[in-house]
């Protein structure tokens, strides 16, 4: 360092030196430059020339510009890295969808150019209008040339129209029901798949917010989380296809060539049948059930036998096979209707108590049918056939003073909610016990639930006040269940309010004495859809594309998507129950199911119905074509399982229940009753299958 960069000394006696010395000294406090006079004064503290401390400290302060300046740069290569790959999946990604748009485009313009092909409609069409505008003997002459029989139709027409002409797609229906699969399966897929990468985005945020603070999971265990989820997805996949191939060889009523769909649409199966499992150890009514006694009944679901006459009864450790054809003798169905009595066991009859003319009615008969049959006769490749099988778990009684349950819903595979006039009461399914007891400000007319996790949720109840209650329901391992708080919303006038939830837009649905139907946002509770309606209605229910409201005599189908509306004609006692399973609509009124299919083209065609004389209370096994009915039929009260596909009855229960439920969880199917005498009956349902 050059000299004249020191300071002299200015202390008496140091003749001028120069201040080329530093004291470091921690517990020094006198002056820190000193000279070669001043030194003398330090002899016990740290002394350094000035240019060495200079250089020391350069070299430091270098060193830690460097780490620093390469620890950045190390962190911000990270940064990119991830950048890189962000960029590369999202082009990735946005290349896959694009590829899959461009294939729904081609398909749709494709329909499109086979629709524009169809045309025998479009000239029966324009001579409709001739006709309708002039009604002349000429056009009325063409109109019927356009009738290829003039007999009445299974469509319950007095005659038919010639077939639409052009170029066909093979095997449409079967296209239909796989393209519905492939839908929900999609649906379901992406819905995981957006919740994992969001899952992982909130995680990667933070990380990225604070320079990597947190270490990641492990590689193995990450792998091991990667493998576990692509092994459950594949598990879906394959399950869902399977389900598609049972669906595909079970339906009886499929068209075959599919040139000929609208001849067979309104014939039923060729035959009912129905296993039968006796238990030795079914419990009475008015006893608890315990956790070794298990009733069992097992209901004929998939490739059914087919064969026309009666099969020889089998009977293997106290289980019993009948099978029954439509066409039965008077003297089989006299034998069916008496009393089984076997020790203590249950036998459920799979055409119930009704009489012949009452089963008539389900399937008329056709020449589609009996050629139907004839097809299934010479057919005798028979291996195995599905069975599901029914076992009675938890039951217990409840105290209700007098007062009937309408609403029950399970809030997981070990919580039931049950609504009772103005309460709510939640119950614990291992140990039986009521946990939970709320009584709100009005009547009950309707309750959903919507769940989170297994043991976070919110329960909405309809009041007859116009009010819909929501409770948030929290519960942590090994805590107790509670609803901590709840929030209310005027939703309609006072009177039967019904409510849906949509749970993928989060969005609920609400009907009442407005005669509107409501579509609400849960996150605000903001009414952002409405449709006005002529009546007020008795049934309420969703899908992913449509809203369906049940009233007196009408069904109303909404499409809230392009606000498009249907009306259907029902008949004259009320609707009580709505539902759908890919492209059925099942109707329950009080005296009769109705069952419909939605065609490509958006309408209804009536498949089959079947009448129950006075329905209490009915749900859906939407994993099997199976609806559970509690009815009075000859004054005889019972809880029967319909095969709606196959027309098919086998009775559960000789006892009305006021409602029942249904849930589907991980492997685990359960359908829970409760009866007028306040008896919760609890059953748990799974498929197995049996060797011809």
């Amino acid at each position: 360092m050059n000299p004249k960069n020191y300071q002299i000394c200015n202390i008496k006696g140091h003749d001028d030196e120069y201040l080329n010395m530093i004291c470091i000294g921690e517990k020094c406090n006198k002056h820190q430059l000193l000279c070669c006079y001043c030194i003398q004064d330090h002899n016990k503290c740290q002394t350094i020339p000035i240019s060495k401390f200079v250089q020391q400290f350069k070299q430091q302060l270098q060193s830690q510009i460097n780490d620093q300046e390469q620890n950045f740069e190390s962190l911000e290569v990270f940064y990119n890295k991830i950048q890189s790959n962000i960029e590369k999946a999202q082009k990735k990604i946005i290349e896959t969808f694009q590829k899959q748009i461009d294939a729904i485009k081609n398909a749709k313009s494709t329909i499109q150019q086979l629709l524009k092909q169809q045309k025998t409609i479009k000239d029966q069409k324009q001579k409709l209008q001739e006709f309708e505008s002039n009604m002349t003997q000429v056009n009325c002459s063409s109109l019927l040339a356009e009738i290829i029989d003039f007999k009445p139709n299974s469509d319950r027409f007095s005659f038919s129209l010639k077939k639409i002409q052009g170029q066909q797609i093979n095997q449409i229906q079967d296209r239909i029901l796989n393209g519905s699969k492939y839908s929900q399966q999609y649906q379901d897929f992406m819905k995981r798949f957006v919740e994992q990468f969001e899952k992982q985005n909130q995680q990667m945020e933070v990380n990225l917010l604070n320079f990597f603070l947190n270490a990641p999971q492990d590689i193995q265990d990450l792998e091991q989380n990667n493998n576990n989820l692509q092994s459950n997805m594949q598990s879906e996949i394959q399950i869902n296809q399977i389900q598609v191939q049972d669906r595909q060889q079970n339906t009886i009523g499929i068209n075959r060539n599919n040139t000929n769909i609208n001849n067979i649409e309104n014939n039923q199966s060729p035959k009912r049948k129905f296993n039968q499992l006796e238990n030795d150890n079914f419990s009475p009514i008015n006893k608890q059930i315990q956790n070794s006694q298990m009733s069992s009944t097992q209901i004929s679901n998939t490739n059914f036998t087919k064969q026309q006459s009666f099969s020889d009864s089998k009977q293997t450790n106290n289980q019993q096979s009948i099978e029954i054809n439509q066409q039965s003798t008077p003297q089989f169905q006299q034998q069916l209707q008496q009393p089984i009595q076997q020790n203590t066991s249950q036998q459920f009859s799979s055409i119930g108590n009704l009489p012949k003319s009452h089963q008539e009615q389900l399937n008329p008969p056709s020449p589609n049918l009996q050629l139907l049959n004839a097809e299934l006769q010479n057919d005798n490749q028979i291996e195995s056939e599905k069975l599901i099988d029914i076992s009675q778990g938890r039951s217990f009684q409840i105290e209700s003073n007098g007062k009937k349950f309408t609403k029950i819903l399970f809030l997981n595979n070990s919580m039931l909610a049950g609504c009772c006039e103005s309460q709510f009461l939640i119950f614990d399914l291992i140990t039986c016990q009521q946990k939970f007891k709320r009584t709100v400000g009005a009547y009950i007319t309707d309750a959903v639930y919507i769940n989170s996790n297994d043991l976070n949720g919110t329960l909405f109840l309809a009041m007859n006040n116009g009010k819909v209650l929501a409770f948030n329901r929290e519960q942590k391992m090994n805590q107790p269940f509670i609803f901590n708080d709840y929030k209310e919303q005027v939703v309609d006038k006072s009177g039967n309010l019904l409510i849906q939830i949509n749970k993928k837009d989060n969005q609920l649905v609400s009907f009442g004495e407005d005669k509107i139907i409501k579509i609400w946002q849960l996150n605000d509770f903001k009414e952002v859809k409405r449709c006005e309606l002529n009546e007020v209605g008795t049934a309420l229910h969703l899908d992913s594309e449509y809203i369906y409201v049940g009233g007196l005599q009408y069904l109303y189908i909404w499409n809230q998507v392009n606000q498009f509306k249907k009306i259907l004609k029902i008949q004259q006692t009320k609707i009580i129950y709505i539902n759908t399973h890919l492209n059925k609509l099942v109707v329950g009124s009080q005296d009769k199911i109705k069952v419909f299919e939605r065609t490509s083209n958006g309408d209804y065609q009536h498949k089959n119905e079947q009448i129950f004389e006075s329905i209490s209370s009915m749900n859906i096994l939407k994993k099997w074509p199976i609806l559970i009915v509690s009815n009075t039929y000859q004054q005889q009260q019972q809880v029967c399982l319909y095969n709606y596909e196959l027309c098919s009855l086998a009775k559960l229960k000789e006892q009305i229940a006021t409602c029942c439920t249904v849930g589907e969880f991980d492997n685990l199917n359960l359908l829970g009753f409760v009866y007028e005498n306040g008896q919760f009956v609890v059953y748990r349902i799974q498929q197995s299958q049996q060797q011809l």
